[in-house]
């Protein structure tokens, strides 16, 4: 007997051994890696020994597995491993990575392999040495929270900007040099919304600190008591002095000893005591969580648009090499992919040989400079071989200096992928999203896993020498590498009007539609932007039973690989509950679309929920027109609602933090944020409000391995987020209040006021002394609005013979308006196609039973490829695009078809999908259709109901038709005799009797013979929908 397919599989492992590429590929991985991550190190005797032992044991436990592997024969595998925790997770990795070689090339599926986890004992965060200190950081927060209730009286000048030092340092994630900057440079402070924040930009760099409002009360009294042009007042080595000075005043203690490092402890223990660890890591650590850029900061907090740098200034290590050959790619040849690489070839053996000479790094960089001059005809060498001229000058991510074998074989390792896919790409017509999507395409042709990190690299030098600027990298689903974070993120209010203003024309076209339901994907669900257009059918769940109205929906969407889309990581595997994820208006509308295609396309569970790649892209296109139109910022990109998902989840996830949110600022009023979605919301997900695991919970809905990369790449908000909570833990007195800025009182917290607007001052002198800019005025902010807004897409509007089809079957099930929005058609359009289907329904045939209100049609699912489709389908679908052609070619009107279709009143619905027609002029131009659809007399069976003619009378009438058949080229079909008790109850006619016409669907056998004819009702229900599209009365034109 035949093996099966998995032991073929099996068999060939064993038999080619170390030479299969699937053993090539595993050994390869266990040798890059960390010794951590496969427990153990063998030598490679041993490895390819213990390769082989489990090929053997995998196709002896393997007996009955044919086309997968059997979940029973899987677990007696398994229970066969070493009983050692390291030398039993070595071999399940093994086991794992046949198993997915199988899976990719040969379409082997089994159970998924369980890991060995490893325990890690991680270093704790506060030594016993610093918990000893723990005392001393409580004391201080006592001398603090006591300083805000009853301020200190005769304070000291040295005194008071001690007291401001330590307020700013132990209430900001600020350094001792910026603290001295902000100090000596007080009248920099900025108001906007509900915050106010302290920022300066120096060259390219940005400091910006959202401050307390104990802290900016501080900062107003020190800046009405020094002048701008005053020399600093502070310096690193006064700083202490002055922070024990106030200590000291304050306590009527001796706090000599407290030293800055000692500060910086006591800063740490009182975050992670009073706080959390994850909120010290976050608000604390200099490495985590990536600020916003200050355009991106005054946007979001202002809830308005702001113009940012979109294009930022080129690199001045860049301008030598945009001078060199200044990139447009119109003025490139094609040129083969195989001369390219023996060009690059050349210029490898020529700098080996000049490093072997010891030449100088100078020499071969004029080298490589000089071949950069000489060829001006290939793009695609021009990209390659200047990316190894910028390796050979500025070196790589993390050295400053890369040998020339290292920088070789990065070049060496890009080319062949990159030419495969992008030889086949016009370069000058493709947006910066479609490289993202040809670089992920690149990742399929790396025989090394490791390697495939190199694309970061090179995408790293395509935006910043401008090739491609605006490629944003994190769309790159390849397994991360230390990378610049891009931080941007958008607002909930701004995500609504943008949804808002795609609902409004989900009739224009299918692209509308698609970027309604894929933003809802990408800010909602925190999907990547590939995860979300290559979802399957299959990968969403939807309870049976429609929610009522008020009342919370189910469905489950699963993230996991597929055919035409794998995942950027194994943890990137995922189960996301919608219900809890999307408002339930946007989640509706998902509900709709999945029960039409569902109910009308029958589609299968491997189908893509997107089934239209083009729309994909263009509705994506169009996403980002929308953001960048909306917002006036151009560095938006769609994985930025990603990064917003992430930090709008963690507000949800942290009740106290939504809360103080909501009192200061107005970002915080959408239904997003209301309080029984949010509760609806931990109750699905089943979240505590006391648990410590809410950022693994976060980090699960993300797809992350780990929580430290949610933290460095994901979360931007850690400034305004650790204002709120300081706000909450000092609370300013009035005493305080007028300690700081004399007599004034404080108004109620309203949501959008910051703290200089709730001051009420009683002086105008006051008011000016103490004063803080408005960061609106510095911005010009304005007002968003889609007014002038023009879509760059020019859609094709015309609809087809099977778009009608496919909403008549909606129809069925659905009601008018979900129906023209799930295909995209005005709402009036498809009133009147159902209005004209009930009048068909009403009044043909002319006497018998009528036609079904919607036809019986054949399956409408166009994800099977045309050899798939059964014969019914197949004439169907034909019958279709022929019409179609028919209609634009002017060959045909809808007039005249509906004056061909007059036969249908003659229909006999129960009597095998007859057609009975007295009248030869209705006959006749049912023929002229026919004739018009090219049917031969193949497709035809005739028959004669003589009803109540005699003999001499009925053989004239039978010759009548028979004539008549003949003169339309259909002389092949004989008239068969019907019973005279068939035609008993036919009624009148004009003398010649009724003539049946039947319409047959032929098979054509191997032979080029017709093996068999039969009628089938998919042909009666494509002459009912020619009705319906046709249909008009006497007394009104066509409109439909």
């Amino acid at each position: 007997m035949a093996n099966s397919k998995v032991r073929s599989y099996l068999n060939k492992l064993k038999k080619e051994d170390k030479f299969h590429p699937c053993y090539q590929q595993i050994e390869h991985a266990y040798k890059n890696l960390l010794d951590d991550d496969f427990g153990i190190r063998l030598s490679d005797v041993a490895f390819l020994k213990e390769y082989k032992k489990l090929c053997i044991m995998m196709l002896r436990c393997f007996q009955k597995s044919d086309e997968n592997v059997l979940a029973i024969e899987m677990d007696v595998l398994k229970s066969r491993l070493k009983e050692d925790l390291a030398a039993k997770q070595l071999q399940l990795m093994i086991i794992d990575a046949i198993l997915k070689y199988g899976l990719k090339h040969y379409g082997i599926e089994s159970s998924r392999i369980s890991q060995v986890v490893v325990l890690k004992r991680d270093k704790p965060m506060l030594s016993p040495i610093e918990l000893i200190k723990l005392p001393v950081a409580l004391h201080v927060k006592s001398l603090l929270n006591k300083e805000l209730q009853t301020p200190t009286a005769n304070l000291s000048m040295k005194g008071r900007l001690g007291r401001l030092a330590l307020f700013l340092y132990m209430t900001t994630g600020v350094h001792f040099d910026e603290l001295i900057t902000i100090i000596n440079t007080p009248y920099t402070l900025m108001y906007l919304d509900g915050l106010v924040f302290w920022y300066r930009k120096i060259e390219k760099e940005e400091l910006r600190y959202v401050l307390c409002d104990a802290v900016v009360l501080l900062l107003l009294q020190h800046q009405a008591s020094v002048k701008q042009c005053e020399k600093a007042l502070l310096n690193k080595n006064r700083l202490k002095d002055y922070i024990t000075k106030f200590l000291t005043e304050t306590s009527g203690k001796n706090w000599q000893s407290l030293s800055l490092l000692k500060l910086r402890t006591l800063r740490k223990i009182d975050a992670i005591i009073n706080l959390s660890p994850i909120d010290y890591q976050m608000y604390l650590r200099p490495s985590t969580c990536t600020g916003l850029p200050q355009t991106a900061f005054v946007r979001l907090i202002s809830n308005k648009a702001l113009i940012a740098d979109e294009v930022a200034k080129i690199n001045n290590k860049f301008n030598k090499f945009n001078k060199l050959l200044p990139f447009d790619s119109d003025s490139f040849d094609y040129i083969e992919p195989k001369l390219v690489i023996l060009k690059l070839e050349h210029i490898y053996k020529s700098l080996k040989e000049l490093n072997s000479q010891r030449a100088s790094r100078v020499q071969c960089i004029r080298f490589v400079e000089q071949e950069l001059k000489n060829e001006k005809n290939s793009i695609y060498f021009y990209i390659l071989c200047g990316w190894l001229y910028y390796l050979l000058k500025e070196g790589g991510v993390a050295k400053r200096r890369l040998k020339i074998g290292t920088v070789i074989d990065y070049v060496k390792s890009i080319s062949k992928p990159f030419l495969t896919v992008f030889t086949q790409t016009d370069l000058a017509i493709i947006s910066a999203s479609d490289w993202a999507i040809k670089l992920n395409d690149a990742t399929e042709y790396f025989t090394s896993a490791p390697r495939k990190k190199y694309l970061y690299y090179l995408s790293e030098f395509l935006i910043e020498s401008e090739i491609v600027k605006d490629l944003c990298i994190d769309d790159l689903d390849i397994a991360p590498v230390q990378s610049k974070v891009d931080a941007n993120l958008l607002s909930a209010s701004h995500a609504s009007a943008i949804l808002e203003y795609l609902s409004n024309n989900l009739n224009n076209s299918l692209v509308e539609l698609y970027a309604y339901l894929l933003m809802c994907f990408c800010f909602y669900s925190g999907l990547r932007r590939n995860e979300a257009a290559k979802l399957y059918f299959g990968d969403i769940q939807v309870s049976p039973i429609k929610p009522n109205e008020g009342e919370y929906d189910w469905v489950l969407l699963s993230i996991r690989p597929n055919k035409i889309r794998a995942l950027k990581t194994s943890s990137a595997r995922r189960e996301l509950p919608l219900d809890a994820l999307w408002p339930k208006e946007h989640l509706a509308k998902l509900r709709s679309f999945y029960n039409v295609q569902k109910d009308t396309e029958n589609k299968s569970s491997n189908s893509l929920l997107f089934n239209c790649s083009v729309s994909v892209n263009k509705a994506y296109d169009l996403l980002t027109q929308l953001l960048h139109y909306y917002t006036q910022d151009h560095t938006l990109r769609i994985h930025h609602l990603r990064h917003s998902f992430a930090n709008w989840t963690w507000y949800k996830l942290n009740v106290n933090l939504m809360l103080a949110g909501r009192q200061s600022l107005s970002i915080f009023e959408d239904d997003l944020f209301d309080q029984v979605f949010i509760n609806h919301f931990k109750r699905r997900l089943k979240v505590k409000e006391n648990t410590r695991s809410k950022m693994f919970f976060l980090s699960h809905l993300l797809g992350h391995k780990v929580t430290v990369s949610t933290l460095n790449s994901y979360l931007h908000l850690k400034d305004i987020q650790h204002c709120s909570q300081m706000n909450q833990t000092y609370i300013v007195s009035k005493c305080f209040l007028s300690e700081c800025v004399g007599r004034a009182k404080s108004k109620v917290v309203m949501p959008g006021e910051s703290l200089i607007e709730r001051i009420e001052f009683y002086s105008k002198k006051q008011e000016q002394d103490y004063s803080i800019q408005y960061a609106g005025n510095v911005s010009n902010l304005i007002i968003p609005s889609f007014n002038g807004f023009k879509n760059k897409f020019k859609v094709d509007k015309k609809i087809k013979t099977l778009d009608y089809a496919n909403v008549l079957k909606s129809l069925e099930f659905h009601s008018i308006n979900d129906t023209a929005i799930n295909y995209s058609l005005p709402v009036d359009l498809v009133k009147k196609l159902y209005g004209n289907a009930v009048k068909v329904s009403k009044e043909y045939p002319r006497k018998g039973k009528n036609l079904p209100l919607i036809p019986n049609f054949p399956s409408l699912n166009d994800t099977k490829g045309q050899l798939k489709r059964v014969y019914s389908q197949k004439a169907f679908y034909y019958l279709c695009q022929k019409f179609d052609t028919l209609l634009s070619q002017n060959n045909i009107t809808l007039n005249e078809t509906f004056d061909s279709l007059q036969i249908l009143k003659y229909a006999a619905a129960g009597k095998d999908f007859a057609l009975r027609c007295p009248k030869d002029a209705v006959i006749c131009n049912f023929f002229n259709l026919c004739i018009t659809f090219k049917l031969k007399a193949r497709h035809f069976r005739f028959r004669f109901h003589q009803v109540d003619l005699k003999n001499e009378s009925a053989v004239q009438a039978k010759s009548y038709w028979q004539q008549l058949i003949s003169s339309y080229g259909l002389s092949d079909s004989g008239i068969e005799n019907a019973s005279i008790q068939e035609g008993k109850f036919l009624g009148k006619h004009n003398g010649n009797g009724f003539l049946e016409i039947g319409l047959l669907i032929t098979v054509e056998g191997s032979k080029g013979a017709y093996k068999r004819a039969r009628r089938h009702h998919s042909l009666m229900s494509f002459l009912q929908l020619l009705l319906i599209i046709s249909y008009r009365t006497d007394e009104e034109p066509y409109e439909l």
